[in-house]
């Protein structure tokens, strides 16, 4: 007689909760993944492929390719290139050159820019809202610009103490001599709607007519300011408006967003995220300029080749003191001397080495840009963006092209124009040499083209490239020097086509 095994309650009920969550498992990720947004493809190349939005980024803010009249050459010319791109780079992978350390700094910069604007995407911009008649309101401010003359005083307390003499009576010609300005040498400027100091011109817009304001700190010093005369613009349409209303919306939601992003850092942190040793840094630029006799650098000379040169150089230098702590971070977290010429050269903002003054002067601007923007990275990270489609689609594009450009330059075929009016001459693209270099590639990474997607492509062009929006200094896609004069590749590219 044949004996069943029971199985107990419990047995049973823990088989059958497995087998559930397993099936839920598997439900949940068939779920997500369908709504995982699809990413839209021109063309597959080996591992590698050109996104919809890359394609386009790159194409439509791109100089070279406005001298192409003919669109549908236009649109031909940069597929082959971004698949050249994409070949060129994935040969660079083979190497590891993602590796090397100048690619690995740039390429971990270009994701802290990505989580960056993604954050400013998320958390700023869409909270900001523009009425038509704030727009209306600022069109008929900017028809007016205040002249103004000024006193500049080196801190508050003798500002303060001039502004009291002035409230008393005394002329603003005699406070300006009673402190060694010759009255005939003080300065006079203007301003008007849109100006790059806001906080200026919102403060001379309050003055009255010949009113002399307490004094305001801009930058390190401390100014007096006396309203002279204002002049009108009497012109005003509704077409005026409408062709004004973009640039003054712009610079409203900009200012906006300033304002929202201050208050908005104030609310995530009761006390200073981070802190600069003072005494360290001022011994760093001065060593530097000490090092490299800035007052002597060529002032026709490119700026930031100097600087490059200068902040590339420095570790050479420097010796032990690269290794000593000049920022601490909360968590204690720091950054040596080091980490801190590391980040200043790979960053977005100029250190100017033309006078020792700006040199200072910029050296302590970039190194706060620097360390506020650090900030902006662990709070994109806490909110995991670092996940989200736009920072993995940017992150890839600028590693792409930074691993293309590094595999060019160690082939000495690097692509760059002497003449970007030029940007369709032969000599221009080294061209035999680039193409059988590709031409050896295409057996290695198989291309597909989706020509349904390539056709219905219809981007604009223009020469003039678009920047991101927390870093003005640096383009949202990276610009692209057609790869024209390659006629074996072109051919292999149009076969793909037709076959597609």
């Amino acid at each position: 007689m044949r004996i069943q095994k029971k199985l107990s309650p419990h047995h049973f009920s823990i088989r059958h909760i497995i087998l559930f969550l397993c099936i839920l498992s598997s439900l949940a990720v068939f779920y997500f993944c369908s709504n995982e947004p699809e990413i839209k493809k021109v063309a597959r190349i080996g591992d590698s492929f050109i996104s919809l939005e890359e394609f386009e980024l790159t194409y439509q803010f791109n100089p070279y390719l406005s001298q192409i009249q003919d669109t549908e050459q236009a649109k031909r010319i940069h597929l082959q290139t971004l698949i050249a791109e994409k070949m060129i780079a994935l040969e660079g992978y083979r190497q590891s050159y993602e590796n090397k350390p100048q690619i690995k700094a740039l390429r971990e910069q270009l994701k802290r820019e990505a989580l960056i604007e993604k954050l400013w995407q998320d958390e700023i911009q869409k909270n900001i809202t523009v009425s038509e008649r704030e727009v209306y309101d600022a069109y008929l401010k900017s028809k007016r610009t205040r002249i103004f003359k000024y006193l500049i005083f080196p801190d508050r307390q003798i500002a303060q103490r001039a502004y009291l003499h002035m409230k008393n009576g005394i002329s603003f010609s005699d406070v300006a001599q009673m402190n060694g300005i010759d009255p005939n040498l003080i300065p006079e400027d203007s301003v008007s709607f849109g100006s790059d100091l806001n906080a200026l011109e919102s403060y001379v817009f309050q003055l009255n007519l010949n009113e002399v304001g307490k004094p305001i700190k801009i930058g390190q010093y401390f100014f007096l300011i006396k309203h002279l005369d204002e002049k009108i613009d009497i012109f005003t349409s509704a077409d005026d408006f409408k062709r004004q209303y973009r640039r003054i919306e712009k610079i409203i939601r900009k200012r906006k967003q300033s304002v929202f992003y201050q208050k908005y850092i104030k609310n995530k942190f009761d006390k200073p995220p981070y802190r600069l040793n003072k005494q360290v840094f001022k011994i760093l630029v001065q060593k530097l300029e000490d090092l490299f006799n800035i007052s002597t650098f060529d002032k026709q000379s490119n700026i930031r080749e100097n600087t490059n040169y200068i902040l590339g150089k420095a570790p050479d230098q420097l010796g032990r003191f690269l290794e000593t702590p000049v920022v601490g971070f909360r968590g204690e977290i720091q950054w040596t001397v080091k980490t801190l010429l590391t980040r200043l050269q790979i960053s977005p903002y100029p250190v100017i080495v033309e006078t020792p003054g700006k040199f200072r002067s910029s050296m302590i601007t970039a190194t706060r840009m620097i360390l506020d923007d650090e900030i902006l990275v662990s709070l994109a990270l806490n909110a995991d963006l670092e996940n989200t489609a736009y920072v993995r689609s940017q992150s890839q594009m600028w590693e792409d092209y930074l691993v293309f450009q590094e595999v060019l330059k160690n082939l000495g075929l690097t692509i760059s124009p002497t003449d970007s009016n030029d940007a369709l001459n032969p000599a221009f693209n080294l061209g035999t040499k680039i193409d059988e270099y590709l031409m050896n590639l295409t057996d290695k990474y198989d291309l597909t083209i989706y020509k349904s997607v390539f056709d219905t492509l219809a981007p604009g062009k223009s020469d003039m490239v678009v920047t991101k929006t927390h870093f003005p200094q640096r383009t949202i896609a990276p610009v692209i020097i057609p790869l024209n004069y390659v006629p074996r590749f072109q051919n292999y590219i149009s076969s793909k086509l037709f076959q597609n």
